[in-house]
């Protein structure tokens, strides 16, 4: 069973604002009423250690802090192309192990990933993305970040050490799979 509670927002469109389920593996719906969700509260699905994965719609331009706090057994998240930002503590204790950040992401915002022990990798795809300090605070297990053509950090982004970077050239990878998630496993 999955319940989402919505707000209408400023420009017409929906905040999802709550969420009651025990599923293992939730899909957030891309519109209510008609019209697109764009926007992921904060608090979302604090806590809820049952979720497992998540995938994002196409639409969603934010991710709001908190969203995935403590959500200890989520191991995989589908971010949409859509998504732009990221706010502080989103992803703060969970157990994701690897993500890609999708292109029009610009900058991984203070403590984003902070005590996410179980990730390993990232994948920037905005050619000329920012990582700020404390981005990935605590996060022992972080070996590989992938990224694209440019690449500016804070000395204080990777306190545990800094991984192994990858630069790729994500749009020849991506126009010869045609597939996104294909990048990984370059």
């Amino acid at each position: 069973m999955q319940d989402f509670w919505f707000k209408t927002i400023v420009n017409g469109t929906y905040m999802l604002k709550g969420y009651e389920g025990d599923d293992a593996d939730i899909v957030i719906p891309s519109s209510y009423f008609g019209e697109t969700v764009t926007v992921i509260g904060d608090d979302v699905f604090k806590n809820r250690k049952e979720i497992r994965s998540v995938t994002i719609p196409e639409g969603v331009m934010e991710l709001g802090g908190f969203v995935f706090d403590g959500c200890e057994n989520l191991r995989d998240v589908v971010l949409p192309d859509t998504l732009i930002s990221i706010w502080q503590y989103a992803f703060v204790r969970s157990g994701i192990e690897e993500i890609i950040i999708p292109r029009n992401v610009k900058t991984i915002v203070p403590f984003t990933f902070q005590e996410c022990r179980n990730l390993r990798s990232v994948t920037l795809m905005n050619p000329a993305a920012h990582i700020s300090a404390y981005a990935f605070r605590d996060c022992p297990e972080l070996r590989t970040l992938r990224y694209a053509k440019e690449l500016t950090y804070s000395e204080q982004a990777f306190p545990c050490g800094m991984p192994e970077l990858i630069r790729k050239d994500m749009d020849t990878a991506v126009s010869q799979t045609g597939n996104r998630e294909a990048i990984i496993e370059l």
